[in-house]
């Protein structure tokens, strides 16, 4: 009898252990990059080039901006809620990859001394101070969204503190399909415009001051 008792308890022991690692197994989130498309490099020289290394700051976001989550808004639902899909996520928070594209596109500029990120050692001249305000997938309706992103650049000479200017950006891109891998496709063919848009301004607004603003800057024009 006690042995009958065992062989049962026993079975249903494996039989539970079964159902833990089989079809209750916990799945984990989908992850997802900041997706780039490929430009073909340009060969002509950059049209002003400053003898001054530019640092990017850490990007300043919202506290719910600056965690992995890929939210979204349903306005044709409730206009005033934030989400975050469950089973998809970025692989780092929006400020930090958007940080590091911005960083790639100004290099690629090839019209600073060097650019570095947050914690660069070269000592800068000038610092772009970046605050990113929205960074969702809204939907208009269940089958129609796009991509959001809304930032504010600051451009700063690093040994004065002059601001040299600053300009708002913001861009919406249709997403091509109504989900967490639309919204991700959408950002970030949003983060592309809006990093060439920054680097386009960056020289611009330069080149409308320079010598004036490059005045004193923290490594100057001899080194």
């Amino acid at each position: 009898m006690i042995k009958r008792a065992l062989s049962t308890l026993l079975m249903a022991l494996l039989l539970g252990g079964c159902a833990i690692t089989g079809s209750h197994q916990k799945a984990y989130p989908k992850q997802y990059t900041l997706l780039h498309t490929a430009t073909r490099q340009s060969k002509t020289p950059p049209s002003h080039h400053y003898p001054v290394a530019l640092r990017v700051a850490k990007l300043s976001a919202p506290i719910w901006l600056n965690k992995t989550g890929i939210y979204y808004q349903l306005l044709y639902k409730q206009r005033s809620r934030v989400s975050a899909y469950t089973q998809s996520r970025w692989v780092q928070p929006p400020p930090v990859m958007l940080g590091q594209a911005l960083q790639q596109k100004l290099a690629k500029t090839h019209a600073f001394k060097a650019v570095t990120g947050p914690g660069g050692d070269v000592t800068p001249g000038l610092i772009l101070h970046v605050a990113l305000s929205n960074f969702t997938q809204r939907f208009m309706s269940r089958h129609h969204s796009k991509g959001v992103l809304a930032a504010r650049a600051t451009l700063v000479n690093a040994k004065t503190r002059n601001v040299l200017g600053q300009k708002t950006f913001k861009y919406e891109v249709t997403a091509p399909q109504a989900n967490a891998l639309g919204g991700v496709h959408a950002l970030s063919a949003a983060s592309r415009k809006f990093t060439g848009a920054v680097a386009q301004w960056v020289e611009h607004t330069l080149a409308d001051c320079s010598p004036a603003c490059l005045g004193h800057a923290g490594n100057g024009g001899h080194g």
